[in-house]
Formats: structure tokens, C-alpha cells, sequence
């Protein structure tokens, strides 16, 4: 396997156990008056990205690559930005400040598995390529879910 892409498989197991983490912190401390709703809606949503993670880090193994080890060294080497949103009174956050943070996350990860996509397919890595493209259209679903709360 290319050195290209070890490497960007690396940082999408990364960036996969950072959008599950986020987007189970959404499920946990969401305020909306559409509270169950959204509730259900993110533990879907990080039910999903994690049924990724061990099958993205198990594709790093049989190329015999190292799979992250720690959660601080996972975070370090993500690239998906952290919430930047005010807590409300209660120590929650609101809905869709919550919804628009999880767009942004989901677009750059949507990045993030597309390069994985095009260096699994340089590679010949057809089993990694084809997980690639099911997890893209996964999140595509999630990018058309998560706009329609907000529009």
C-alpha cells in the first residue's frame, strides 16, 4: 500500500472517532424544543460513524499499518474542528448550533473519505475503495438530514 495512502487512511480513522465522539456529545447535551427528535436524530447519526471506525482501522492492519492508540494522539491528528458554540444556561447546547456544527464536520469528513477513495483506487484496493464509496453515500444521506432541520 502507498505510503499516500497509509497515511490519509490513518487520518480518516482520526477524523472518523473524532465525528463519532462529536456527534455523541450533540446526543447527550442537546436543547431544542424538538429535544426527542434531535435526540434520536445524533444517536443515529453517531451510531453509524462508529459501526466505521473498526472496519477503516482494520483496513490499516492487513496493510500492516498502525492503527491510532490513544484517543489524545486520535484528536491530535484529526482535521475536524471542534464545537465553537455558547453552552446555554443549563450546560447544554442548542440545537442547531449543534445541527451547523455537524454539517461542517460531516462536509470535511465527506473530504476526507473521498481522498481515501481516490488513493485506495491508485492503489488497487478495490475492498477499501468500495467501503469508501459506501460511507460516502452514508454521509451524503446524513448531509441531506442534517440540512433539513435547519431549512
Amino acid at each position: 500500500m502507498a505510503q499516500d495512502l497509509k497515511d490519509t487512511l490513518y487520518d480518516l480513522v482520526c477524523d472518523t472517532m473524532n465525528f463519532y465522539v462529536q456527534a455523541h456529545a450533540a446526543h447527550w447535551n442537546v436543547e431544542a424544543p424538538n429535544f426527542s427528535e434531535l435526540h434520536r436524530f445524533f444517536g443515529k447519526l453517531y451510531e453509524d460513524v462508529h459501526s466505521a471506525v473498526d472496519p477503516l482501522a482494520e483496513y490499516l492492519r492487513t496493510h500492516a499499518a498502525e492503527a491510532p492508540c490513544s484517543l489524545k494522539e486520535m484528536a491530535e491528528e484529526s482535521g475536524l474542528p471542534a464545537l465553537n458554540a455558547p453552552e446555554t444556561e443549563t450546560g447544554g447546547y442548542r440545537g442547531r448550533d449543534l445541527l451547523d456544527h455537524l454539517t461542517v464536520v460531516n462536509a470535511k469528513y465527506m473530504l476526507r473519505l473521498k481522498a481515501v477513495y481516490a488513493a485506495a483506487n491508485a492503489a488497487g484496493d478495490i475492498g477499501l475503495s468500495n467501503f469508501c464509496q459506501d460511507r460516502m453515500s452514508a454521509h451524503r444521506t446524513w448531509m441531506w438530514q442534517l440540512r433539513s432541520f435547519t431549512e
